[in-house]
């Protein structure tokens, strides 16, 4: 449903083609943090980092913060619960009714008794306006809202990119959990990174359940790190 071009990870122009270590030997001649580094024309360690931030707010602004989707869901759920008052109010009708009948049984018993009538007759009547008949069996209303596996609903996206790209993702991870970014890249040729995205308050496609939502605050899991088993010989 995605596609991305993402242009050459770290694009140092001038120092395009050469090992990843001149990046290092660089920053260092110029006296700032390899990440603080950028060469000419080409972008440093921290605008990576932003783009694959970027990257990861537009999944998540398209996938789990999807508002359209959202107020659909939102027009079920309030059918539901409409259905049910209405079944409701025809039970009450059905036992106002049912009241009325009793009533008016209980005055033609009156008349006919006084009229002589049969006894097992009278018993009948006076049974039935006593409420000894057979008692209807109440079913409880199913309930209007059902719930919903909000993880089970959470859409798989692939992205083929480099493994400096790799590495920035992570770090915005990290940063997300709180912890110091890290500057080796350690990907793996063709090793697979699996992430959970989900809304921190829903655990899953954010429904705006809470004021918190509004915040778009992701909880992040990684679920696979630098695996390339797929490689493995036989």
């Amino acid at each position: 449903q995605m596609c991305i071009r993402d242009r050459s990870t770290q694009s140092t122009w001038v120092l395009e083609g050469l090992l990843l270590s001149t990046t290092f030997h660089k920053a260092k001649e110029q006296g700032v943090p390899v990440r603080m580094y950028r060469p000419e024309k080409g972008e440093g360690w921290i605008d990576v980092m932003e783009r694959a931030k970027k990257f990861l707010n537009e999944l998540a602004d398209r996938y789990i913060f999807n508002k359209e989707k959202v107020e659909e869901e939102k027009k079920v759920v309030k059918k539901e619960p409409a259905k049910e008052a209405k079944k409701e109010t025809k039970k009450e009708a059905a036992k106002e009714s049912k009241k009325e009948a009793k009533k008016d049984n209980k005055k033609d018993a009156m008349k006919l008794q006084g009229k002589g009538l049969h006894e097992e007759h009278k018993q009948a009547v006076k049974k039935e306006y006593r409420g000894e008949e057979k008692k209807e069996v109440k079913k409880k209303p199913k309930s209007a809202e059902k719930k919903v596996d909000a993880k089970k609903s959470l859409p798989k996206v692939l992205a083929v990119t480099h493994g400096g790209f790799i590495m920035e993702f992570v770090n915005v991870y990290r940063e997300i959990k709180g912890m110091g970014v890290s500057e080796k890249n350690i990907a793996k040729n063709t090793a697979i990174y699996a992430f959970q995205v989900a809304c921190a308050n829903c655990k899953g496609i954010c429904r705006n359940t809470s004021t918190s939502c509004k915040d778009k605050k992701l909880a992040v899991t990684m679920l696979k790190e630098n695996d390339n088993k797929h490689l493995a010989t036989k």
